[in-house]
Formats: structure tokens, sequence, C-alpha cells
């Protein structure tokens, strides 16, 4: 069984203050998850000495994953350096991501209509569970919200998976997303740094957010260590290796497009075709 940590750094939204808002799977074979516990847990011990580290909310990406915290709290970007070099040491361990551009209209998405970003990196999972052997299977796991939304993004997927030809073809994912806790999930937790970390990159690299060089540098390393995690993907007749790449315009065509359909929506309503191991070059890939 292969476990997949979906979380996001960002969202899609005029207001949202991500210029490049990301969704990002980490995915590892569950015979690890109990190597990477211990680690993340030894880890935050050694660095901080907390009585119950997995009881700590100071972790988020959003809190510790800027420019202050590397000038000035050295013990947590040692912190980040070192999960990511856990990461990088883990059996198994795969990465897939969806990075966007802002929109300029609020993206409507239908009640029951999963969002672009959602299955295109859905798409990535299959073949990452296919390398586990015919009968492997993985499964979702999910940073909880709330009951409303937890609720609502679960017949989303449900309704891809079972609705689209697309999430037909996602044959080995488990149809019920788990919920779980960041706060005491390293999973989750390494899923919300490795997107915020993604979000930073492509901002200053693609949108020239001000960053000092040294701080600069170091995302640069950091990125690389994701990039290595991300399979290669045969598309046509070459391989390609990076995140996919939605740019605003895209977004707001698949979203209007989603909004037609479902008007006119019956039990055989299709979404967006996205064959795994493929992309579509009007969605774009970066490398």
């Amino acid at each position: 069984m292969r476990l997949f940590f979906i979380d996001e750094s960002g969202h899609p939204h005029p207001s949202d203050r991500a210029l490049r808002p990301v969704l990002l799977a980490t995915s590892l074979p569950v015979r690890e998850m109990r190597n990477l516990t211990r680690r993340v847990y030894r880890l935050k011990k050694d660095l901080f000495g907390d009585t119950n580290p997995w009881l700590e909310t100071k972790y988020k990406a959003a809190a510790i994953l800027n420019e202050r915290t590397f000038r000035k709290i050295r013990e947590k970007w040692e912190y980040i350096e070192q999960m990511f070099e856990i990461a990088a040491n883990t059996s198994g361990m795969q990465v897939a991501a969806v990075v966007m551009e802002r929109p300029t209209r609020v993206l409507d998405w239908p009640e029951n209509r999963l969002p672009a970003q959602w299955y295109y990196v859905l798409s990535q999972l299959q073949p990452m569970i296919q390398a586990d052997g015919a009968d492997a299977y993985g499964v979702l796991v999910l940073d909880s919200q709330d009951a409303k939304s937890d609720t609502r993004l679960s017949v989303q997927i449900g309704n891809y998976l079972y609705r689209s030809s697309a999430g037909q073809q996602l044959t080995q994912l488990v149809e019920t997303p788990l919920f779980v806790s960041s706060h005491i999930t390293p999973g989750i937790q390494l899923a919300d740094l490795f997107a915020g970390c993604v979000r930073l990159y492509h901002e200053i690299n693609e949108e020239g957010r001000t960053a000092e060089p040294a701080f600069h540098r170091s995302v640069d390393r950091l990125y690389a260590v994701i990039r290595r995690l991300i399979p290669d993907r045969q598309f046509a007749d070459e391989v390609q290796r990076g995140v996919f790449y939605l740019s605003a315009a895209r977004l707001e065509e698949l979203c209007a497009r989603a909004s037609v359909v479902d008007r006119h929506a019956d039990e055989t309503t299709e979404q967006e075709a996205v064959v795994p191991g493929s992309i579509s070059p009007e969605i774009g890939i970066k490398d």
C-alpha cells in the first residue's frame, strides 16, 4: 500500500496572497511510515526539546518558511533542512505537484465538481502505485479542515473517480480519502513544507518576489530536493520531469467549462480527460 499525503500552499483566488498557489502530494510506501514518523519525532525532540512535539503548531510552512526564520531562528531553519534531508533519504518517497498562476477572477467550481488542480495531481498518482505492483493500491491522506469542507471534498473526489473516464482509469486508488490533523501527521507536515517551498521557489524565480541572495540560494537548494523526488513521465515521444503548471487563463477556462457541463450533467458526465502519465501541452510543465 502507498500513502499520498496532500496539502496546498496558497489558494487560487484573486485576493489570495499567493502568486503561485500549489497543490502537492508526497508519497511513500506504508512500510516506510513508521521510519518517517520516528525520524521526525526525534528531530523535533533534538532541536526543540518539546515534551510532546506532536501537539505543537509552530512547524507550519506559513509560519517558518521565510527570510526571518532563515536569518534569525537557526534551529527552525535547521528543522526545515533536516525534514528535506529525511525525505530525500526515505525509500520510495515521491512527489507530485501542480503550480498555478493566481487567477484574475473567482473560480466558482460547481459544488460536486473536483477543481482542476486536484485531478491533475491525482492523474500523477496511478503510475506510482503501478510501480509497486499490480496488486498494490494507494490511499489519499488529506489535512482535515472542518466537517463541511471535508465532506464536500470527499464527494468531489468520489464523483471524479466514478463519473469521469479519467477518474475511472485510477483503478488502484482507494476512493475514500482519510482526513487527519496536520499537527500529528508527519506526512502532511512534509507535504506542507514541500508545497510552501515550491510556491516560494516559483514566486521568487518567476514573479520577481524579492529575496536576499543567500535565502534565494537556500530555497533553490531545497527545491532541487523536491525536483529529484518527482518521477519521470512519458509525454509523446519524450520523458518529462517537473511539476505540472496551470496558467490563470487555463484555470478560468476549465472552471467555466465545468460550470457549463454541470448545468447539463447526468450520471455519465465526464471531467477534463487526463490520461495517467501524460500532460496536455495547453497545461504546460515546469522543469
